[in-house]
């Protein structure tokens, strides 16, 4: 792979798709090879905010929107908060990968503004079908030890991905942004590797097209 400047690779997909995972076995793959590289997960640092793992400002706003709209998504001013703190810390990293977040299509422009001179290269987009995703998210709840799940908020979880992810898909699409699906229902190794080839496509591709654009 070619070596790589404050770029950012967006990793995307209903909850329970295997976001986070995918992510964070690219990061040790990559990190192996000696890349600068870093994962952010939006759902895992936001959980962390509202557990106080984690020191925010947007706290308060987060427990209250968990606990009133716990299948809703957070308002952008939230996010876009959030996004900005998370791209100064990790200001000297030359990768990102970026999990959970554009989540609808006003977050595409947050991201575009925020994200500054680094260049978004790719989006990844983990697959699953509707009821594996909830079994993941079941037992994902289970493990963290909280309130009993319940299966409703799960779909309407669910059912809120599905009504406001295809805007961003669609956004990404019309400025040809590199997209690729990925399986994320069988073997883990094989999903990273998956993973680590659209990367290097993703790369590749932008690449290309910068050239192009420049001749």
């Amino acid at each position: 792979m070619n070596s790589i400047e404050q770029d950012i690779i967006l990793i995307a997909g209903k909850p329970g798709s295997g976001k986070s995972r995918l992510g964070r076995e690219m990061t040790t793959a990559l990190g192996k090879y000696g890349q600068s590289v870093e994962h952010i997960s939006f759902g895992d640092h936001i959980r962390k905010i509202g557990s106080g793992a984690v020191a925010s400002e947007f706290r308060e706003q987060i427990l209250s929107h968990l606990n009133e709209h716990p299948y809703g998504l957070l308002d952008d001013e939230v996010i876009a908060g959030i996004l900005e703190r998370e791209l100064a810390r990790s200001a000297a990293t030359a990768l990102l990968f970026i999990d959970g977040m554009p989540r609808r299509d006003t977050q595409v422009s947050i991201l575009d503004t925020l994200s500054g001179d680094r260049s978004i290269r790719g989006m990844i987009i983990t697959d699953v079908n509707d009821h594996a995703a909830a079994l993941r998210l079941q037992k994902r709840a289970h493990r963290s030890e909280r309130n009993p799940v319940n299966s409703d908020t799960i779909q309407l979880r669910l059912q809120v991905h599905n009504q406001t992810f295809p805007a961003v898909k669609k956004a990404y699409e019309v400025v040809g942004l590199p997209i690729e699906v990925i399986d994320t229902s069988g073997d883990k190794d094989i999903t990273t590797q998956n993973g680590l080839m659209a990367v290097s496509w993703m790369m590749t591709e932008t690449e290309d097209n910068q050239q192009k654009n420049a001749s």
